[in-house]
Order: structure tokens, then C-alpha cells, then sequence
């Protein structure tokens, strides 16, 4: 009976607002407390939420049974409606009239993925431009508004406004092009030189004989630099060419002047040199006056006068020069055959001109027929069978090409690897007219390919692709002509052995294909089949972004930095206007030995391999025992064997090799962990019994991790920042609560991270722009796990987000994002992304508001710009990740 009336009672009650009844486990439904069966308790939700639970708005209740009630939860994947507004594109069946071909590709079954996003994988992929969706993967580069985060200056611009032109490629019209303009490119067998505006040279890549113009002979089997280096000693240079030892260039008096290698003469300077002799030299080509135009084939060059006459030297080899005999000449000799020239092309074993009245002759090796019919060694030939005059010409390794007057292209000579453009002959005789190919300014033959530019500024490609060498992303040979994409504003292309460079209108140059040698000019030495940027800062090993500033370390042991010098902390002597910033990096004075960089606001902070640590920039943090600033590095005081730095807001700790901790500069909250509040001008002791691994200072707090892989924090706690469970600030380190196993540790204006076992992340304190990671903005007193992340092996915060540095050599990103802060192309609040655009990164640096990261040894960075500490003095802001330029 009892029980039956308790039953009741309780039925009566929970028509009421507090209900206060037991079950049959004797939990108490509406006291406050989750327990047995009930997965909420008046206000106690188990820290789910609307968002936790897969809803994208609401707010969640707790029924009269205390179970969650998520009636006022709204909008969700698998509601059966679309919600655009959250980037759903599906429901379920509902694929919002959308199809496999509707979204451009060939065919196949569309599907919905479980977080109704659109399933392509049973689809097959083939691109279609206009369909509103970005097809990246398959060399779109943008779609109407659409331009996958790109700007005019991740496209080597200056600045200006990046558009989508009609072919789905980027519109450059509205971009502002950069100073340096080059007016002249050469890709040879294993190097590249460019000239500049300014009439220097610049080259790279295999200097087996001195080619690049340098007297180092780079790289292990004369492998060669990726570094472009200017020739020393060359002014004025009108246009460059190279062959496949040697390189040449016209100079603006009509001279020539060449070096590398002299066996055949091919120098031109009336010596020949023993085989394996280096000529890094340039010297000038006897005898030469009022030269017009310059070419150089394997071992031989030659030369347009102004008065229509040919003059070549180096190999005769088949009689390449011209001439009967002899084998060889160091002196340019007369081509006595031509008279009324106005272009000429030499191959590798062979030579080509261009007649005035448009037709073609040909001298040289005629194995493959690249003369266009039989002939005597030496004696000209004319090609016979082209369908138009000849207003331009290209030869290659064996075959030739002709741009014709209507802006098509003929070839002959070998076709094997498809690089005379015709899939459906197999002759080599008469010259054959290229598939599918109008509009050409220009063409340009390699060893087993060719190359043309079209009058779109775009390039096509077509022969062997066995290193890349067609620029399409992968290495199949290709018959007829391939679109090379994300290049649609080439000035000219230079197709060499097996890699091709485009010279750009805005500037510099862009490279593909074979890069054993380091003739792609990006650093490296690994092959690229898709164009490389030759730019940027070179053999960057390590970043660190400050609070308008970034500063990163050279292989050398140099410093150099950029963005905001109001304070002095860039630390080349200058103070800069609070607005102006400066995206030009400078190196800082006096440092050749850095091997770690600490940034923050006002000043940076350099640990030399000595073990000495140098400060420069705001006064009363430098650690020298003074309140002045300095704009050039001050050494620490009482500081000689640090082995690790880490700079907050305003102060800065340094990690001594026994495991102690030190610290200096400003002490509010304690951050500098000494038991007091008292700031200190020199570093002074964080009380700590135990030794440290890693430190971390931040805004208020400073976060340490223990050699037994717990962490300690202390400083402010207003967030939680701390982890151990309350809201207290602490003097002394304190043990972060239900953490062990991390690796590595990062502290954010009021939050901190670490990363833990098995690559897991877990973060603590201020949630307001979701920089916990997750899912909720709700801030936590102890450690919550970052969702999605189970790979990481590095971490980086400030400001309101993190970054995680993947196994996989990618990033992932938290937070804020209302700066473009992930790189991922977006902005937001409380999303998570990444940077696609960057791979094999080897650091990664957040700060407020930016991020910046090495990848392929040179730094991108992305997010605000307002002090140029993007590297650019344009920009506002870069949603996607752009190089920094020296």
C-alpha cells in the first residue's frame, strides 16, 4: 500500500517543476545528481549537448524520467532535410538533384556519406567546368567564386583580385605583378638559368662543368643545387640558352659570352679545354658583333647577326656548324649556306633556320629524319611538306617543330614517345601537323617531348612523361596535347631533357619533371609533375610566430624575421612605425649559430648552440637586469646552458640541461612559477622538485612537462587554463589533473594542450571559440580530448587556436578561424580544418590570429596580415597558405 501511494504521490509531483521521487534502484529523479539509469539530472547533462549529439543548434533539456530531451535540439544530419547553411549536401536518399555527372564527373552511382556530405568514390571521375563544383583533383582550379583559398599572391603575384575565368582556371587580369619580371628562360639536360629584368642571370641545377656560372661544384656526384645563384660577372644579358653541359647568353652590346664545359670548342673562345675540365668563367665568344638571337644545341651554339647570317661553333659532329670539316671549332664559323635568315633552332646533334620567305632548312645528324628528308652531312636541306610559312622553330634531342603562320604546329623526326603530336601516323616524313592545337605564340622541343604556349597564356604539353615532364600531375606519355594545369599566365616555356619551366608574367619561373640535379630551382632534389614555384625562403628549419612578428632559422645557424618592429624584435637594428610592419625578412645582427627562436609580444628571444640565450625588442623582458630595449640581440644574464627557450606575452623561460626551469620579465599571476609576484629582470628559478623535458609560456600561465610525462602549470586560471579543477591561480607548478603519457605541450592565450599516447590531444581552460577541439565552447577546468585527432605528433597554440603537426605530414587545425587561421580556405568560428595546400610540413607555429609552417624546407604562412607578418605588404589577410618571398 505504501509503496502504491509513493507511486502515486509521485505521479501527482511531477506535474510540477521539481520532481523528487525514487525508482525501484532508489535513484532520485530531479535532485541534482545523474546516478543508475538516468542520463541527465535537472541541470547536470553529463556534458553533452545539442552540438555533442550530432545537432547543429538548440539547446538541450532533461525530461520528467531525467533522460535527455532533445526537442529543442535543432537541424541534425539524418533529420531528412538539407541543411546547406551547415555544408550538408545530402540526406540519406535525397541527393538534392544531384548525380554523378551533375557534379561533373563521367558517371557512376552517387551516394550520401553519414555526415551527408556527397559520396564520389563509385563514381567515375572526369571533370566538368560551369557545374558549380570545384574539381581540384582533376585540374580544375576554381569554379565561378569558388578558387580553393587562392589569392593573386599564391600565385606569385604582388596582390590585386584573383578571378575564375570561364575554362574553370584562375583569371590573373586583376593581379598585381611583382618587380622582378624575367625576360628570358633555358631548361637544358640537368640545368636551368633565367635572366632577369635587370639584365643578371640566375641559374641552377647540375655544375658538373661549372654550368651555373659558380666555381662550387655542388652536390654529392655533381648533383647540383636547387638554389637559383646569379652568374657573377654578367650585366646586361638580353637572352640565355643552354646546352648539356655549357650555357651562353646575349648580351645587350651584341656580344655572347659562355662557360661550363669546352671539349668541343663550344665555348667559342679559340681553345678547347681537356673533357672533364670546369669553365665556371664567363668568358666572351671570339669575333662576335651585332648578334640578333642565340642557340645552343648538346656541344655546339649559334648565333643570328643582324644581317641574316649564321655563325656557329663547338661539335661538327655530322656536321651540325654547317660546314664539311673540321670535327670541331672553337671560333664561331660562317654557316655559308644562309644568308636571309630570321630564325634559328639547334638540337641537340642538329640545326635548324627559318628563311626569310618562311621556309625551313636543317643541317646535322639525320638519324631520325629530324632534318625532314634524307641528306649529306653539312649540307642544308630544306624541309619540305609544311602547310604554312614558318614564323617560328624549336628543335629537339631528334625531332624539330615549326610554329606556323597560322598559329599551328608541324613536326618531324622521331615520334616514338608520341612527341610529334600525332597519334595516328607512325612516318616520321613530312612533317606532321599536331593534333587538336591552334593559337600558339610559341614551341619549344625537348629530348622526348615538346611544349607550345597559347595565346590564353595557358601551355600544352605532349611526348614522354616518364619524369613528369608534361606538368599534368602524372607520368603517363601522352600523344596529343595535354593541358599542364595551374599555369595560365606563362610568358614563354622551355621544354629540356626531362623537366620543363614556364617563365611567368608576373614574375619568376615555374618548373616540372626531372629533378635529380636540382634543376627545378624549389630546393630539392625530388622529381614534380605537376609546376613548382622557384621562389621563397630557402633551408628553414625551424619557425616561431610571435604577436605580429614570425622569425625563422636558417640551416646556417642564421635568424631571419618579419612583420611588426614597433619594439625592436625583429632584430636588425630597426624600429618600424606600429602600422607599417615589415614583410621583407631580415636577418638578425650578430646571430650564426640559432637553434631555437622564442616569440612574443614586443620581443624574441634566440638559443644559441653555446647554450647562451640573446633577446632583443620591449625592455624589462630581454633578461639583461635592465628596463631598456634593444633592437639588436642583448644576452641573458647568468644563462649558459639552456638547451630549450619559450617566450608568453611578456616573459620568457629557459629549460637548463640538468631538467631546471628559469624564468624572467613580468610576473603577474606567478607565471613565473617562483612562489611570489615580484617581476625579475634576470631569470630566477621555477620552484619545481622534479626536472622539466619541454616548457611552454603563454599570456598568464606557463605550462611544464615532467620527464614522467605528466604536465604542471601555473600563472592565471581565470579559464581553467591550469587543468587541476578550479578557477585559483597558482605561484608554485601545479600537477594538471588526469593527464599522463604526453609527449608534447602548447599553451594558448588561456588554454593548453598536450599531445599524449598514441598521438591523442588533449586541451584545457577557455572554450569560447571551440579551442578545446571538443565539439563544445564550453570551458574546462581539466583536460578534455580533441576529437578526430589520434595521429599527432607535435602542437602548437596562441591566441584562441591550435595546431597540430600529423604523422602524416600534414596539419589540422582549432579553434578561431575568423582570420583564415586553419589555411584550410575558410573562415569561421569553431570549426576544424587543415591546410591541403601544404605537405611533408616539418614545423608548424600558431599565434593569434596566423599560423605559419615549413614545408619542403621553405615557410608558408596564412591567417591575418595586419603587420606584413605574412611576408606580404598587400594582403590583409591569406585564407589559404602563401610562400614567403626573401
Amino acid at each position: 500500500m505504501m509503496k502504491l501511494l509513493r507511486i502515486i504521490l509521485c505521479s501527482v509531483l511531477a506535474s510540477g517543476f521539481v520532481v523528487a521521487c525514487d525508482d525501484a534502484a532508489g535513484r532520485i529523479c530531479g535532485d541534482g545528481v545523474m546516478e543508475g539509469t538516468e542520463t541527465c539530472d535537472a541541470l547536470d547533462f553529463g556534458e553533452q549537448t545539442c552540438l555533442s549529439l550530432g545537432y547543429y543548434e538548440g539547446t538541450l533539456g532533461c525530461d520528467r524520467e531525467c533522460h535527455l530531451d532533445t526537442s529543442r535540439c535543432s537541424m541534425r544530419c539524418g533529420d531528412g532535410v538539407i541543411q546547406a547553411t551547415h555544408k550538408e549536401q545530402c540526406e540519406g536518399e535525397n541527393l538534392n538533384m544531384k548525380s554523378c555527372e551533375s557534379l561533373g564527373l563521367q558517371g557512376g552511382v552517387l551516394r550520401c556519406d553519414n555526415v551527408c556530405r556527397f559520396d564520389i568514390s563509385d563514381c567515375e571521375v572526369e571533370p566538368v567546368c560551369g557545374d558549380g563544383v570545384l574539381q581540384s583533383f582533376n585540374g580544375e582550379e576554381c569554379e565561378e567564386t569558388d578558387l580553393a583559398g587562392h589569392t593573386c599572391m599564391t600565385q606569385g603575384y604582388y596582390g590585386g583580385s584573383l578571378a575564375c575565368g570561364s575554362d574553370c582556371h584562375f583569371d590573373f587580369a586583376n593581379c598585381e605583378s611583382p618587380c622582378d619580371v624575367g625576360v628570358s628562360l633555358a631548361a637544358g639536360y640537368a640545368h636551368t638559368c633565367m635572366v632577369l629584368e635587370d639584365g643578371t642571370v640566375k641559374c641552377w641545377g647540375n655544375n658538373e662543368f661549372g654550368q651555373l656560372g659558380t666555381a662550387i661544384l655542388q652536390g654529392l656526384n655533381f648533383r647540383g643545387t636547387g638554389d637559383p645563384a646569379v652568374v657573377e660577372g654578367i650585366t646586361g644579358a638580353l637572352e640565355v640558352a643552354v646546352g648539356l653541359f655549357h650555357t651562353c647568353v646575349l648580351l645587350d652590346d651584341g656580344t655572347v659570352k659562355c662557360w661550363g664545359r669546352n671539349d668541343s670548342g663550344q665555348l667559342g673562345t679559340g681553345s678547347f679545354s681537356d673533357s672533364e675540365a670546369a669553365n665556371p668563367v664567363p668568358m666572351e665568344v671570339t669575333g662576335l658583333g651585332n648578334v640578333v638571337s642565340l642557340t645552343v644545341g648538346c656541344s655546339h651554339a649559334c648565333v643570328l647577326s643582324g644581317d641574316g647570317s649564321v655563325w656557329c661553333w663547338g661539335s661538327n659532329n655530322d656536321g651540325r656548324l654547317g660546314a664539311v670539316s673540321p670535327e670541331k671549332s672553337a671560333v664561331p664559323l660562317r654557316v655559308r649556306y644562309w644568308s636571309e635568315v630570321v630564325a634559328i633552332s639547334a638540337g641537340c646533334g642538329h640545326t635548324c633556320a627559318v628563311l626569310s620567305t618562311g621556309a625551313v632548312e636543317c643541317v646535322g645528324n639525320n638519324e631520325f629524319h629530324q632534318l625532314g628528308w634524307e641528306g649529306l652531312p653539312g649540307y642544308p636541306l630544306n624541309v619540305e611538306g609544311l602547310s604554312k610559312a614558318v614564323i617560328g622553330l624549336s628543335s629537339g634531342e631528334r625531332h624539330t617543330c615549326a610554329l606556323l603562320q597560322d598559329h599551328t604546329v608541324q613536326c618531324w623526326g622521331d615520334m616514338s614517345y608520341g612527341q610529334l603530336g600525332d597519334v595516328g601516323n607512325s612516318s616520321w616524313d613530312p612533317p606532321l601537323t599536331v593534333t587538336g592545337l591552334s593559337d600558339v605564340v610559341q614551341v619549344s622541343a625537348g629530348y622526348l617531348h615538346t611544349c607550345a604556349l597559347l595565346g590564353d597564356a595557358s601551355v600544352q604539353c605532349w611526348g614522354n612523361n616518364q619524369n613528369g615532364q608534361l606538368g599534368i600531375g602524372w607520368t603517363d606519355t601522352q600523344w596529343t596535347p595535354v593541358n599542364v594545369p595551374n599555369l595560365l599566365d606563362a610568358a614563354s616555356v622551355h621544354a629540356g631533357a626531362d623537366n620543363t619551366c614556364a617563365l611567368m608574367k608576373a614574375g619568376g619561373a615555374r618548373c616540372w619533371g626531372d629533378n635529380f640535379s636540382g634543376q627545378l630551382g624549389d630546393g630539392s632534389i625530388w622529381l614534380s609533375p605537376l609546376p613548382l614555384r622557384i621562389e621563397g625562403l630557402e633551408n628553414i628549419q625551424s619557425i616561431e610566430a610571435g604577436a605580429g612578428h614570425v622569425c625563422a632559422g636558417r640551416e646556417d645557424g642564421t635568424l631571419l624575421c618579419w612583420g611588426l618592429g614597433d619594439e625592436g624584435q625583429l632584430g636588425d637594428g630597426s624600429i618600424l612605425d606600429q602600422e607599417q610592419g615589415n614583410a621583407d625578412p631580415v636577418q638578425v645582427t650578430g646571430l650564426t649559430d640559432v637553434v631555437e627562436t622564442a616569440a612574443g609580444v614586443g620581443f624574441t628571444c634566440a638559443l644559441s648552440t653555446d647554450g647562451r640565450v640573446r633577446c632583443w625588442g620591449k625592455g624589462g623582458v630581454l633578461g639583461d637586469g635592465t628596463t631598456l630595449a634593444s633592437a639588436t640581440p642583448v644576452t641573458v644574464d647568468g644563462l649558459s646552458d639552456a638547451i630549450a627557450i619559450t617566450a608568453g606575452f611578456l616573459h620568457a623561460c629557459a629549460l637548463l640541461s640538468d631538467g631546471r626551469a628559469m624564468c624572467w620579465g613580468d610576473n603577474y599571476y606567478g607565471r613565473l612559477g617562483t612562489g611570489t609576484m615580484e617581476n625579475s629582470l634576470v631569470p630566477v628559478p621555477v620552484a619545481s622538485p622534479t626536472a622539466f623535458l619541454a616548457l611552454r609560456a603563454s599570456g598568464s600561465h606557463t605550462c611544464g612537462l615532467l620527464v614522467d610525462g605528466s604536465v604542471v602549470c601555473w600563472g592565471g586560471n581565470q579559464y581553467g587554463q591550469l587543468g587541476d579543477g578550479t578557477t585559483t591561480a597558482r605561484l608554485v607548478p601545479t600537477p594538471v589533473q588526469g593527464l599522463s603519457g604526453a609527449v608534447d605541450l602548447a599553451t594558448g592565450w588561456a588554454h593548453s594542450c598536450a599531445v599524449a599516447d598514441e598521438g591523442k590531444i588533449w586541451c584545457w581552460g577557455l572554450n569560447h571559440a571551440f579551442q578545446l577541439g571538443d565539439g563544445t565552447n564550453t570551458d574546462r577546468l581539466v583536460p578534455v580530448q580533441v576529437t578526430d585527432v589520434s595521429n599527432a605528433v607535435a602542437i602548437s597554440s596562441m591566441g584562441h587556436h591550435s595546431c597540430a603537426l600529423l604523422s602524416t605530414g600534414m596539419a589540422y587545425c582549432w579553434g578561431s578561424n575568423t582570420d583564415g587561421e586553419f589555411g584550410d580556405g575558410t573562415t569561421g568560428y569553431g570549426a576544424a580544418g587543415g591546410t591541403p595546400f601544404l605537405s611533408r610540413i616539418l614545423d608548424i607555429s600558431a599565434s593569434g590570429g596566423f599560423s605559419c609552417a615549413i614545408s619542403e624546407g621553405r615557410v608558408h604562412c596564412w591567417g591575418t596580415n595586419e603587420s606584413c607578418q605574412l611576408g606580404s605588404f598587400h594582403a590583409e589577410y591569406q585564407l589559404s597558405p602563401t610562400l614567403v618571398a626573401p
